[in-house]
């Protein structure tokens, strides 16, 4: 329906990615969305319009100097649009909206895009093997995991007082004040970054996915430092053993330290495309030889960091339909049970990044008392009615309590 729609508009809608440096423009990327008819209405192959070069070819020349004009004047935190005519192969004309995201300007840098463009794990692994490979020693180690997420281990550093920011959290923003910072080791870890930049600027990975319109992997970025911690396992803790089902590595961690089993799903890839029947499976199966397993899913907090509506919407659509639905059914052959969903933080998509506030969650149990269902059923889960149900709880620790007592005693 999308594509009958669109193909009744004048306008195609794609975005682009600029570098702008004084007068000069280089265009970075263009990216067609899912301009499927892109093809039929110009004329030319997703290849030949995917080259920034070749897209700019055919622009009108009265509309280049406006355009150019437009890009240079933009400011620090700004994104525009710009409409012009674009030249068909048959002759004619078609007007195109760009809507256009700065990626570096006056050699000033911006975080545009955290994930390299959901960059796959595949041509992930091709990088962080050729940093291994160029900057990795005894002291610095370079482990590949699932699509832009990766691990950088160093021996021999002090972390005390080092500060940096989550690439998330600073979505659109020049880049200087968040570099890591406040301590002498912090010098070394800019170091990598730099070199790292020089590595990605011709790799081969970023050829390829730059000629076929996709953003390149151009920087990695170091944060979330930590030493190995120390903690008490689920099962020494509540005597219970369990599994985690995530795609996302900080996750499985956790569950590690936790003395959880981590089971990897074909498919999971923590996107919008992640195998959810797959984690359903796994998970069900998983609850034969264990208490209790956790099933992680990333993809709301992906649409929110993208600003998305629509793949915000999709996402807690598919999480209903496919995660709670199958779950539920799954849980149905073991007879008694206990079930709870919730978010692990807040994820705006006006806002793009985490946010603090205490998040909602849904609990229930074969098991729970009448008196606890009388008092806080609700006929629906949402963030204003576990706002108003007056039941609070300071940490996640004290939740999981509850949760295993079945939500009684509240």
């Amino acid at each position: 329906m999308k594509d009958a729609l669109f193909k009744k508009l004048p306008i195609i809608i794609y975005e682009s990615i600029v570098s702008i440096k004084g007068e000069n423009v280089e265009i970075i990327s263009i990216d067609l969305l899912e301009n499927t008819y892109v093809e039929s209405l110009t004329g030319y192959t997703k290849e030949e319009l995917s080259d920034p070069l070749f897209w700019f070819s055919k622009i009108h020349e009265d509309d280049k100097h406006n355009i150019l004009e437009k890009l240079s004047a933009l400011k620090t935190d700004e994104s525009t649009s710009c409409t012009y005519r674009f030249l068909t192969k048959d002759g004619s004309y078609l007007y195109l909206k760009n809507n256009v995201y700065i990626l570096e300007k006056d050699g000033k840098k911006y975080m545009h895009d955290y994930s390299g463009g959901h960059i796959t794990t595949e041509e992930a692994k091709q990088i962080i093997d050729s940093l291994r490979q160029e900057l990795g020693s005894d002291r610095f180690r370079f482990y590949s995991g699932v699509s832009y997420r990766h691990l950088l281990v160093v021996k021999n550093i002090n972390i005390n007082g080092l500060q940096t920011v989550a690439p998330h959290d600073i979505p659109d923003l020049q880049i200087d004040d968040y570099i890591p910072h406040g301590t002498p080791s912090s010098s070394e870890i800019v170091e990598v970054m730099k070199k790292a930049e020089k590595i990605l600027e011709n790799h081969e990975v970023n050829k390829k996915r730059i000629a076929e319109g996709k953003l390149p992997a151009n920087s990695i970025w170091l944060w979330g430092q930590g030493y190995k911690p120390s903690m008490p396992t689920i099962k020494e803790a509540y005597g219970l053993e369990g599994s985690v089902i995530s795609a996302v590595d900080l996750v499985k961690g956790i569950g590690k330290y936790a003395g959880l089993k981590v089971i990897n799903v074909p498919g999971a890839t923590g996107y919008l495309d992640t195998n959810y029947a797959g984690k359903v499976e796994y998970g069900m199966n998983s609850l034969h030889d264990g208490d209790f397993v956790y099933i992680h899913v990333e993809a709301t907090d992906e649409a929110s960091h993208e600003g998305s509506i629509d793949k915000k919407l999709r996402a807690i659509e598919d999480f209903d339909k496919f995660i709670a639905g199958g779950v539920l059914e799954g849980l149905k052959k073991f007879g008694d049970y206990t079930l709870m969903i919730l978010p692990d933080h807040y994820n705006q998509v006006r806002l793009k990044k985490h946010t603090p506030e205490p998040v909602p969650f849904c609990g229930f149990s074969t098991k729970t008392e009448k008196r606890t269902l009388d008092k806080y059923s609700a006929i629906s889960y949402s963030e204003t009615l576990a706002q108003n149900s007056g039941l609070f709880f300071g940490s996640g620790s004290q939740l999981f309590k509850h949760f295993l007592n079945n939500f009684n005693m509240l």
